[in-house]
C-alpha cells in the first residue's frame, strides 16, 4: 500500500494582511497615472484648475478631483469653448485608461505577495 499525505497551509490570513497594506499605495499609484493623462486635457487658462488636482485614499477607495469651485462647470458643461483643453477632462481618461490604471494597481498589489 502506498499512501501521501499533504499538508497545505496558504497563510490567508498573511495574504490577506499584505493585501490591505499594499491597497492604499496601489489606488493612490493607479489614481496618478489617470491623474497624469487627463493633465493635458484641462482647460488652461491661469493653470489653478491643473493645480488643483488631487488624490485622497482611504483604505480601499481612491477619489482623484480637480478642487476648485468652477471645476465641475468646466468638466459637465460641453458648450463651453477651451482654447486649450477640453471638457470631460477627468472622465476621458478613465474611461480610455481605466486597464492600464487597473493593471498597475494589480501589478502592486501582486508585488506584495
Amino acid at each position: 500500500m502506498c499512501a501521501m499525505r499533504w499538508d497545505i497551509d496558504l497563510h490567508f490570513a498573511e495574504l490577506d494582511a499584505r493585501i490591505d497594506a499594499a491597497v492604499p499605495d496601489a489606488l493612490r499609484m493607479g489614481a496618478e497615472h489617470s491623474g497624469e493623462n487627463s493633465a493635458p486635457l484641462v482647460p488652461l487658462e491661469e493653470g489653478t484648475l491643473l493645480r488643483s488636482w488631487r488624490v485622497d485614499v482611504d483604505g480601499d477607495t481612491a477619489e482623484m478631483s480637480y478642487n476648485t469651485p468652477y471645476a465641475r462647470y468646466q468638466h459637465e458643461v460641453l458648450s463651453l469653448r477651451h482654447p486649450h483643453g477640453q471638457a470631460k477632462f477627468l472622465e476621458q481618461p478613465m474611461l480610455t485608461d481605466g486597464p492600464q490604471a487597473a493593471e498597475i494597481i494589480g501589478g502592486q498589489i501582486r508585488r506584495a505577495l
